[in-house]
């Protein structure tokens, strides 16, 4: 049984203030109330049934979305790092081109004299 079986059985068979035994006051005004708020109840039942599955779905919906916000995460986590490693590669890429430069500059001081003293 459910907890919402039991809320409902409980309220269907909860005594009210004005409910006595069948028995005492069959014919009774209270009997005749206590009946009706059976009816009541009994009425209501279907509602408070969709009303859990309405609830049921809500909260299945809800955990869905957190799987999805922690799926998320972790690809936005994943991106940063390959982000970060784009970003020190490029400057690596810039120390190294500063440095090619200077090796190329000091190439080029030796190159010209060497091509001169070769054609001698």
């Amino acid at each position: 049984m459910t907890a919402l079986d039991e809320d409902i059985e409980a309220a269907v068979w909860a005594p009210s203030p004005l409910t006595v035994s069948k028995a005492m006051c069959s014919f009774d005004p209270c009997y005749v109330q206590s009946r009706s708020q059976l009816v009541d109840q009994q009425l209501l039942e279907p509602d408070l049934r969709a009303r859990d599955r309405e609830l049921t779905e809500i909260a299945k919906s809800i955990a869905i979305l957190a799987e999805l916000f922690k799926d998320l995460s972790s690809l936005v986590i994943d991106q940063g790092t390959l982000l970060d490693s784009v970003e020190y590669n490029i400057e690596q890429t810039a120390v190294h081109m500063n440095e090619s430069v200077k090796e190329l500059e000091i190439a080029t001081r030796f190159v010209p004299s060497r091509v001169a003293s070769d054609s001698d």
